[in-house]
């Protein structure tokens, strides 16, 4: 099967489009997923650092606040004054005591011995008006040295401090050293709360003698409602979470919603000072997220000298769907797909019209000159003499050839080809001329070679016997002379 050359020149034309076409759409899907996939993943970095730096600075806001307040009111002295007017004497290192004591706390009332006179002492009422000032402080207690319950804003869940995991952290610590746990369900002041201690030291001097705890219950539903989410136009979820995955809040929702479900964390970066980063990876099932995280560090101000010990770390994970975050992509790679396709078959239909014009209709003018010219000396079967030409269609043939104007190789090779069929018509015309005058001097001499053998054979013959002669026997002489073309036979 032949194919023309137009099917061949346009299949040209669309494999040189439709390749470059292929690859590009391979390399921009490929580079272009990449590209946009890590600047997502920088700018969720960024968000979680701002996040996790925004909670922080709060943090040590609050937290220094009430370090402060526990400096410039004289909390050690308050606190002094009033433990000789302690009005119980439970020795906490009885354990009958303390069982009596925490097994009657359940179920007293505001009104009721000792929880009233905690509540209403002068260190209580001083509790009180800080927490006025300082709302995000749901709940304000001191133990005295030994983890007994002195004062309070309000009803704790145990009357016996000393057991906890918070109260010995703090009470080993120096002054001005505060200890802050993570976010956590506190019971007493029912909010998920973030725990900051402070040893309240005589004098506070680093080295003084522990006089008692002060505890301050953050309410961090209040403190992340503080926070302003970076990046509106962008579509995310953030929460934050412990290293080992447990999810202690998600943010910026109408309310901060606390969950018990667990993230798969492993690519949280271990060791004391975490940086930020990004990764994608599943957080939940085997579907893929695109994840920023940063640490939630509640580290003091260079110019402060409250410092702060975190029990546990805690990451802010700003994080989407990847699929959805390549959304954008897959969206506009496909809107390229379509105009490539579209640019593509316009182009390659532009490109056979310009085709046809100046390469292929030059071509076919030639084509059609060459044949005409060939036909001119073709010859019939049987060796007859060629057809006569039709000088008019070969004249017709070669003017088309001259008006070819492309200013290429195809106009040279028009020009050339007139030029050789000028030489060959005129060689053909030679041809014929000379052809015909040897025609006819061959016939001239067949004609006279004819005649020449017409007069050698005899015109009359012996008759036997003679005419006249009444015999019943007689011999008759006759010839027939038929030559095979002009003599011979």
């Amino acid at each position: 099967m032949r194919l023309s050359i137009r099917f061949k020149f346009m299949s040209v034309l669309v494999i040189a489009a439709v390749a470059p076409l292929v690859l590009g759409l391979v390399s921009v899907t490929w580079l272009g997923r990449r590209h946009y996939e890590r600047q997502r993943g920088i700018l969720f970095r960024t968000m979680a650092s701002q996040v996790g730096e925004s909670l922080g600075w709060i943090t040590r806001e609050v937290v220094h606040n009430l370090d402060e307040w526990v400096l410039l009111t004289d909390v050690p002295g308050r606190l002094t004054r009033i433990l000789p007017d302690v009005p119980f004497d439970i020795d906490v290192t009885d354990p009958v005591q303390v069982e009596a004591i925490e097994g009657r706390w359940p179920d007293l009332g505001v009104e009721e011995f000792p929880l009233n006179w905690i509540l209403e002492n002068e260190l209580a009422r001083h509790l009180r008006r800080f927490q006025a000032l300082n709302p995000l402080f749901a709940e304000v207690f001191v133990t005295d040295a030994e983890g007994r319950l002195i004062a309070s804003t309000n009803k704790t869940t145990d009357f016996w401090q000393a057991d906890e995991d918070w109260w010995q952290q703090a009470a080993v610590r120096p002054a001005r050293q505060a200890w802050v746990e993570g976010i956590h369900f506190d019971e007493s002041a029912e909010v998920f709360s973030l725990d900051a201690a402070l040893a309240i030291r005589t004098g506070q001097e680093a080295d003084g003698e522990l006089l008692g705890v002060i505890k301050g219950v953050l309410d961090a539903s209040a403190m992340m409602r503080l926070l302003r989410e970076p990046g509106h136009e962008v579509r995310s979820r953030t929460h934050v979470v412990k290293r080992d995955g447990h999810i202690l809040a998600r943010l910026f929702l109408h309310s901060p919603e606390p969950m018990a479900e667990q993230f798969g964390t492993e690519f949280l970066p271990e060791g004391p000072d975490p940086a930020p980063g990004w990764t994608v990876a599943a957080l939940e099932g085997t579907a893929a997220d695109l994840i920023g995280y940063a640490p939630l560090a509640i580290d003091p101000n260079g110019d402060r000298r409250l410092a702060v010990d975190q029990v546990r770390p805690m990451f802010v994970l700003v994080h989407d769907r990847r699929d959805s975050v390549l959304g954008p992509v897959h969206r506009y790679l496909r809107s390229l797909t379509v105009w490539g396709i579209a640019l593509v078959f316009g182009f390659a239909v532009l490109g056979q019209a310009i085709a046809d014009r100046r390469i292929l209709a030059p071509l076919g003018v030639l084509q059609r000159a060459a044949r005409t010219i060939a036909e001119t000396v073709q010859t019939e079967e049987g060796g007859a003499p060629p057809r006569p030409p039709d000088r008019r269609r070969v004249q017709s043939g070669l003017r088309a050839v001259q008006r070819i104007r492309t200013g290429d190789e195809i106009e040279s090779l028009a020009s050339d080809f007139g030029r050789m069929a000028h030489r060959v018509m005129r060689y053909h015309e030679h041809l014929e001329a000379e052809l015909t005058l040897k025609t006819e001097e061959i016939q001239a001499d067949l004609e006279l070679a004819r005649e020449f053998q017409e007069s050698l054979l005899p015109s009359a013959y012996p008759e036997i016997p003679a005419p006249g002669a009444d015999l019943p026997l007689a011999l008759r002489f006759f010839h027939l002379y038929r030559p095979a073309l002009w003599m011979g036979g």
